[in-house]
């Protein structure tokens, strides 16, 4: 059982995960509104992955033996008054889903609630990211914006972005039977090569589709060999979650 103001915030997050989504579909629809189909297409994924993010907060909550509170989703109160000020906007969202996240793990690093915060170390590492690809947005505006044949490349550059469910899933799998994978992400496997299961797991993550691929990535297995019984029943439970 998880900590009551733990649980209330990540009950919080998953409403704010589901505006996150709510909120770059407008942005999103702003872009195809005027023209800008690479903006638009960007900010739909963008909302695809905020979906993703809330049904991991979901997952985690029901894994964990507590009730989820679905409250109202607030409409997008954001000015989009420019191409340029909403690329701004995104930005300054991240920040605010940013210091969510840090909230939510303080309230568990209080209560010395090392599952949650283990939970909570890819949305950290993953806003770090959210931000970074936000502020460069908005660089590339200011370099690019202002002249039509840049402006149409980068248009293009971005109408390039294709959504992948793979962000997500690996965070999945480690929270999908609390106090098992979860617990073990950084467990050795392979002492020889000091390989993790989570070294395994992201070697999945970016495109393994067998354990040949995941040994040629990881490097495990290729000591005594001790490990690749244990190394190839990890990777095809890995892979059967990924289909």
């Amino acid at each position: 059982m998880l900590d009551k103001k733990v649980v209330e915030l990540l009950n919080q997050q998953v409403n704010k995960e589901f505006y996150s989504a709510y909120l770059y579909l407008d942005f999103s629809n702003y872009y195809y509104d005027h023209g800008l189909d690479g903006f638009g297409n960007w900010y739909k994924i963008q909302a695809q992955e905020e979906r993703d993010h809330a049904m991991l907060f979901i997952q985690y909550l029901q894994n964990n033996g507590e009730k989820v509170e679905l409250g109202a989703i607030d409409k997008p109160g954001v000015a989009l008054e420019s191409a340029k000020a909403v690329l701004a906007e995104g930005l300054k969202h991240e920040q605010y889903v940013t210091s969510l996240i840090h909230t939510i793990y303080d309230a568990a690093y209080s209560v010395k609630d090392f599952r949650t915060m283990q939970f909570l170390d890819w949305f950290v590492k993953e806003q770090g990211e959210e931000e970074t690809n936000a502020d460069n947005l908005v660089k590339k505006f200011e370099l690019f914006g202002d002249d039509p044949k840049s402006l149409y490349m980068l248009d293009n550059e971005l109408g390039a972005r294709v959504y992948s469910a793979q962000r997500a899933w690996s965070t999945y799998i480690f929270c999908t039977v609390p106090g098992t994978l979860i617990m073990n992400r950084k467990k050795v496997i392979c002492t020889c090569r000091n390989v993790t299961k989570g070294d395994i797991a992201d070697a999945v993550k970016d495109g393994a589709d067998s354990f040949k691929q995941v040994k040629k990535l990881t490097k495990v297995g290729k000591g005594c060999g001790k490990c690749k019984k244990k190394a190839k029943k990890l990777t095809k439970k890995l892979l059967k979650e990924r289909a």
